[in-house]
């Protein structure tokens, strides 16, 4: 016997969901309610702080590994507004994928902008995208922010954008994973969220999926924004770049960064995202 399985959530989070019951389709659109009439934006934000976030996922969203993960929480995360004023070096991170179906994974794009030691999140492209397509969106980010460094993952669709960019005059850097499994890439570097000097740009079409996959990562059904950070921060790591405000500055300006807040640094055998005392200076949600 075969069976169909037929999952409903009340929302549709992070796509259009196509639902098929014998020869009728019908299509959730992305941040629709099952029933919009009964379950309205207030009632559904009523609903999810009373019931708690794992009953929530568990009962109504029929995700019940996604309503948390087991490295990230909220109190990890921090947002801003607008860019502190400082040098900022422009990374753009991609992680590809090849196919556009509905169940495909998604190719993510992020730009990221550093001094050396804070790294603020300040665009992703979040989308399942052709060959053309995704040359398009990385060009579009380009243009736009005009990244100093370009990453690429050394899978599925990454060589061909790389050789893509290549020929429009872009070079990039194919950066292999190594053998390492998603969670050991994100796992070296917690110590820049237990420091608190990962901020992401708050208020964005994208901000939530984003927030989600990291807290929800490993147990998403998605990851592939999580690929790309992780990308980055390993090339941070490397680079390990110098805060330009240190750099070639008047003694004034030195004066300015040395008496900077410092992010506590966890004690021996003390968990990297649970430091003593929680960062100063950006907000929380």
């Amino acid at each position: 016997m075969t069976w169909t399985h037929l999952n409903l959530p009340l929302v549709a989070e992070n796509e259009d969901i196509e639902h098929r019951v014998g020869n009728r389709v019908w299509v959730q659109m992305k941040g629709e309610a099952l029933i919009p009439s009964v379950y309205t934006s207030e009632e559904i934000v009523r609903l999810k702080a009373e019931r708690g976030g794992p009953v929530f996922y568990t009962q109504y969203q029929q995700m019940p590994s996604a309503a948390t993960g087991e490295i990230l929480t909220p109190e990890h995360l921090q947002f801003f507004d607008n860019l502190p004023s400082g040098s900022f070096q422009t990374v753009l991170s991609a992680d590809t994928a090849i196919k556009t179906t509905t169940s495909a994974c998604y190719s993510a794009l992020m730009i990221v902008k550093t001094d050396g030691t804070r790294h603020f999140v300040v665009d992703v492209v979040r989308r399942r995208l052709d060959p053309k397509m995704l040359l398009d969106a990385a060009m579009d980010l380009i243009g736009t922010y005009g990244p100093s460094v370009i990453l690429i993952e050394e899978a599925s669709s990454g060589p061909g954008l790389h050789f893509d960019l290549k020929q429009r005059g872009h070079s990039s850097l194919l950066r292999p994973t190594r053998g390492k499994s998603k969670e050991e890439r994100l796992l070296k570097h917690l110590n820049v969220f237990a420091q608190g000097r990962l901020f992401i740009k708050s208020n964005q079409t994208w901000t939530r999926e984003l927030e989600n996959e990291l807290l929800r990562f490993p147990y998403a059904s998605y990851d592939d924004q999580v690929d790309a950070l992780s990308m980055y921060l390993e090339w941070a790591s490397e680079k390990a770049i110098a805060r330009p405000i240190i750099l070639n500055v008047s003694g004034q300006e030195q004066r300015l960064a040395a008496r900077l807040p410092r992010p506590p640094i966890p004690r021996k055998g003390e968990h990297p995202t649970r430091p003593r005392n929680g960062p100063s200076g950006y907000r929380r949600r």
